[in-house]
């Protein structure tokens, strides 16, 4: 049997929390540098590796990240704080309402640890900035822009949809964490979904979570072409659409069942 060991000293409680909260904290950053440091060590032994060299694929991870700053960090950092105060009902009760609410005054309340954030992601850069692509392509990074405001309307209606469930029906936040950790792997964020193969690929870019990430990615570096990427901002209107209607027809099912009570 498994046998638990209690913590006999309270400090020692106390270095279990504050452990915790800077993993919360900077997780994101310590997840950056480990995907880094794996990669790095990939590329030890590898001038390409599944046609990216070092610097692409240093490019892809670092400028993917920092886009992924604005399309989930920050806006799940916004709707986390939110959920514990008054300001849930507001989520759940008037999501339109919500949604300029965050973007005209959400934002404030935490602008420090996303700006915390921001630079310690400009501190990685600043030290891989040697080997980081810079493309100075116009379209191309208006249509990364397009991408980036797209993936944050998604990525709010996803975590409106996630958190009504939650407040109704899973309870558990774990679920909620590895849908997140799923979402990512969809996205590309730890590795270019085209080592998955041609059919992974095909497949994910139908599916919403490929342009909070990866899409933006291969599209500064060039690897697919504009033409492709717009074809992808359609997809992402398509998904928002979708997703609109699924929160709607599921707002008004919990409504009447709350009604029938």
């Amino acid at each position: 049997m498994f046998k638990i060991t209690t913590l006999e000293n309270p400090s020692d409680a106390g270095k279990l929390k504050k452990a915790s909260a800077f993993i919360l904290k900077f997780g994101a950053v310590l997840e950056l540098l480990l995907i880094l440091l794996i990669w790095i060590v990939i590329f030890s032994e590898n001038t390409i590796f599944a046609g990216f060299t070092r610097e692409e694929i240093i490019t892809y991870i670092i400028g993917g990240s920092i886009i992924s700053l604005f399309t989930g960090y920050l806006l799940q950092k916004m709707i986390r704080k939110d959920i514990e105060s008054e300001q849930s009902s507001l989520l759940l009760f008037r999501p339109l309402k919500y949604f300029f609410f965050i973007l005209t005054q959400g934002w404030t309340k935490i602008l420090l640890p996303f700006a915390i954030a921001v630079g310690l992601h400009a501190i990685i850069l600043y030290f891989f900035l040697d080997s980081f692509i810079l493309n100075y392509n116009f379209l191309n990074i208006i249509i990364i822009g397009v991408m980036i405001i797209l993936a944050f309307i998604f990525e709010f209606l996803l975590a409106y949809f996630l958190n009504l469930n939650v407040f109704w029906t899973i309870e558990s936040p774990d679920f909620y964490r590895v849908l997140m950790r799923l979402k990512k792997i969809l996205a590309g964020n730890y590795f270019p979904l085209s080592l998955l193969g041609l059919v992974f690929v095909n497949a994910s870019l139908f599916l919403p979570f490929a342009y909070s990430f990866y899409v933006p990615a291969e599209l500064y570096l060039n690897k697919i072409s504009q033409a492709q990427a717009i074809r992808g901002i359609g997809i992402q209107i398509f998904w928002i659409i979708v997703f609109f209607v699924i929160i709607k027809m599921a707002w008004l099912k919990k409504v009447k069942q709350l009604k029938l009570k």
